[in-house]
């Protein structure tokens, strides 16, 4: 089963964990810039973030999921990397393979 950003973005939500753009992207096969564009800005798809700070660019604050804001502060870890995001997608959802 190949990944699409829909069931990447729905995991990643429902288990509370964030994944940097450029993680998503390269599982994605994209190139990181402006792939999320199109994408509606909402709770689900906050939480593919920004290596720099853990928020996902161009939100605002009613866009972001609360509990987001609560892993970021409580210092929890970004997947920063698709191979790492591949793995834990497979825990998750099945082998995308």
């Amino acid at each position: 089963m190949d990944p699409d950003i829909g069931r990447i973005t729905r995991s990643l939500q429902g288990r509370r964990q964030r994944a940097t753009y450029d993680a998503v992207a390269q599982l994605l096969g994209c190139e990181t810039r402006g792939f999320m564009e199109g994408e509606e800005r909402n709770y689900q798809n906050s939480w593919v973030v920004a290596v720099k700070n853990g928020l996902p660019n161009k939100y605002q604050q009613h866009e972001i999921d609360p509990a987001l804001l609560v892993a970021r502060e409580a210092g929890e870890d970004v997947i920063d990397n698709s191979r790492d995001l591949q793995a834990w997608l497979d825990r998750d959802l099945g082998t995308f393979d």
